[in-house]
């Protein structure tokens, strides 16, 4: 199965999706904004992000444009 990091702002929505993916056996890593997104990043692997566009701080398209300029 897939690995997979959700990264929202609201506690809520990462729950839900969260559910949604153990419901479908599948792994992940849940971060609270994008600054915690790119740290668990620098040390693990997945195989999809799932990132809210609207985050205070940086957005989700800023956190999607930093993963993209890393190779790895």
């Amino acid at each position: 199965m897939a690995k997979v990091l959700i990264v929202d702002d609201e506690l809520y929505i990462r729950e839900l999706v969260k559910e949604v993916l153990l419901a479908q056996g599948h792994e992940f890593e849940l971060a609270a904004d994008g600054a915690a997104a790119l740290e668990i990043l620098r040390h693990k692997a997945v195989d999809l992000a799932i990132v809210d566009r609207n985050m205070p701080g940086m957005s989700g398209i800023e956190v999607v444009q930093r993963i993209r300029q890393n190779p790895k």
